[in-house]
């Protein structure tokens, strides 16, 4: 058995058999899609919790239309999307 030393001011892991089988459980097979629908879906959820329902909608032109945007609130939108993004 060979340990991982991860830091100088952590402990030495011995045995990553645990570790890995705990990792197993909690994982699926999916594909670059999935993935894309997962995303998505987060964003949506996210999206709808930081809408400003009381703010009257924007309008922004783009190449000679109009686009009605709602505005958001970007903390909402940072706390909704908090859990599920990782910074790594």
């Amino acid at each position: 058995m060979t340990g991982i030393l991860t830091h100088p001011s952590m402990d030495i892991i011995e045995d990553r058999t645990n570790v890995d089988e705990a990792a197993e459980e909690r994982l699926e097979e999916t594909s670059r899609d999935g993935l894309r629908r997962i995303e998505r879906g987060l964003a949506a959820q996210a999206i709808a919790a930081a809408l400003e329902s009381d703010s009257e909608p924007v309008a922004l032109r783009h190449r000679g239309q109009v686009i009605w945007a709602q505005p958001l609130n970007t903390r909402r939108f940072v706390q909704a999307m908090a859990p599920h993004i990782c910074f790594n």
